[in-house]
């Protein structure tokens, strides 16, 4: 077994790379949210109002997609499975490509 495919065995739930503290997206467009975890596993992805839910598939692979969005301050991103909670910072853009942080601060 490789490497990648025994730690992918081991992991609990995870958000994909491009999903980190401070992070911004895309107001009024739908936002793809995926990751890795255990085959079989529950995940609860909660932003912005919205909880969704999904099970990892037997690839150990989830996705969720979140709704279009208003411009918004929401920092309370929070990816949970069994037993456990992770916290991301996020907010949603106020124009249409780059934040203007100085509207969101």
């Amino acid at each position: 077994m490789n490497a990648i495919f025994t730690s992918l065995l081991l992991a609990t739930v995870q958000l994909a790379s491009p999903f980190s503290d401070h992070m911004v997206l895309q107001r009024e467009r739908q936002v793809p949210v995926w990751g890795f975890g255990t085959p079989g596993e529950a995940v609860s992805v909660e932003f912005a109002g919205q909880r969704l839910k999904t099970t990892v598939g037997a690839d150990g692979r989830w996705r969720v997609n979140l709704t279009p969005m208003a411009a918004s301050k929401e920092t309370a991103f929070t990816l949970s499975s069994v037993g456990e909670s992770r916290y991301v910072d996020a907010v949603v853009t106020p124009t249409d490509g780059v934040a203007d942080f100085e509207v969101l601060y």
